[in-house]
């Protein structure tokens, strides 16, 4: 039986864990030692291990399943404990930062061959571990040039054994893709809660209704992780943002796309108004028109924009030399193939036809594309200000509701 090192028990890597039960030898390690500890309580790991040194020795594969911020500072500490013909992966969701981080203090003899599972929760922690997390679900690999053949499978076969559909491609490409169908939607989730909070427009109340907590879900997700993300995926996102703003102005003609939100896989719905013009604009018109928004965005982005040749303007010159040589075709993709639970729960509404009813809600639409721009300007503002720090704090303006808030039932 071979064995996995596991650093990071939060609910990915607690969530590998559970799910390779019985078919590896599981170490795990957490920069918490009772997080560890608990872990080994639980049956969730085989072996706690009280460092990196102990963690990584003797593994046949190492999982870094920690924060993207923490990258640099791991793969630093563990070089020196690997041994020739261990294999290094990760979980995060931007390959290129992992590229840079990781693969430079690799040694001789050691692969990284980065991966990201499209699965997760808005809960964390050790606790929220799931084992049956990625069944069904995508788990990209983006392999190195110079990855041993041999490598690469053994990455793929650990997802294989999680229940994953496993899928190929650069990391340069894969940053693109889920700028658009994963990225976007969270940021867009945060602003969007502020703006609809926002005293200009005083909704004063939260909907009672699982269609709407599908849709907000994703806005409770850990700040301080989305907040590293957005930052070091800072590029691909901007760029993403200058389409969907143009796409913001005229946002009141996307009313009626459910044709392009059941490749999604849900029905058709109609959406139930209460009679309150600010609250059902909020709650049900505006989200549909900005779900209609994202997608067809998304698609546009995914079908003529994406490429296997790289700028090196936008990515390290060194590691764009590394892509061209996967070659230089475009290649269309189709959003719904990479499109997780995040980008599925925020476009939920988009299955409302609201077409009939757009005109009615003109002033309160007009309020909410204002808001909404103003937020979004506020998180890129953050974004620019390099401070982590400070853009978490934006990110959790999103969490917190105004007091007296009152929960009404759709």
């Amino acid at each position: 039986m071979k064995t996995i090192s596991i650093i990071g028990l939060g609910l990915i890597g607690s969530s590998i864990a559970r799910g390779l039960q019985g078919k590896y030898k599981i170490i795990g390690f957490n920069r918490r030692d009772e997080v560890t500890q608990k872990a080994l309580k639980n049956g969730v790991i085989d072996v706690a291990a009280k460092n990196l040194e102990d963690a990584v020795r003797g593994a046949d594969i190492v999982v870094i399943a920690t924060p993207l911020g923490t990258y640099e500072e791991i793969a630093t500490q563990i070089s020196e404990f690997l041994e020739p013909g261990t294999v290094v992966t990760d979980v995060g969701s931007v390959k290129t930062h992992a590229v840079f981080s990781i693969y430079k203090h690799m040694p001789p003899g050691v692969d990284f061959v980065p991966a990201h599972p499209i699965a997760g929760k808005e809960s964390t922690g050790l606790d929220a571990g799931d084992g049956k997390l990625f069944v069904g679900k995508k788990a990209i690999i983006t392999p190195l040039p110079k990855n041993r053949s041999e490598s690469i499978q053994e990455v793929e076969n650990l997802w294989k054994d999680l229940g994953s559909i496993t899928e190929q491609m650069t990391p340069a490409e894969h940053d693109k893709i889920y700028a658009c169908v994963s990225h976007i939607p969270q940021l867009l989730a945060y602003a969007y809660s502020m703006a609809i909070h926002n005293k200009r427009y005083a909704i004063g109340q939260e909907p009672d209704n699982e269609i709407y907590k599908r849709f907000t879900r994703i806005r409770s997700s850990d700040a301080v992780i989305w907040a590293e993300i957005f930052m070091i995926n800072g590029t691909n996102i901007s760029k993403f943002l200058e389409k969907l703003f143009n796409g913001i102005v005229h946002i009141d003609k996307f009313s009626n796309l459910v044709e392009m939100r059941e490749e999604l896989g849900d029905k058709e719905f109609a959406p139930k108004l209460t009679g309150n013009k600010k609250f059902d604009a909020a709650t049900i018109i505006f989200p549909a028109l900005l779900g209609n928004l994202l997608l067809f965005c998304a698609e546009d982005e995914l079908e003529n924009n994406l490429s296997r040749g790289f700028s090196a303007a936008d990515i390290h010159e060194s590691l764009a030399m590394l892509e061209q040589q996967v070659g230089s075709e475009i290649q269309k993709r189709d959003y719904a193939e990479y499109a997780g639970t995040g980008l599925r729960d925020f476009t939920v509404f988009s299955l409302c036809d609201v077409s009939e009813l757009v005109a009615d809600y003109e002033e309160e639409i007009q309020l909410l594309k204002m808001l909404l721009h103003r937020k979004i300007f506020e998180i890129t503002a953050a974004m620019e200000s390099d401070s982590v720090e400070h853009l978490t704090e934006k990110l959790k303006e999103a969490q917190i509701m105004p007091e007296n808030l009152r929960v009404r039932s759709l």
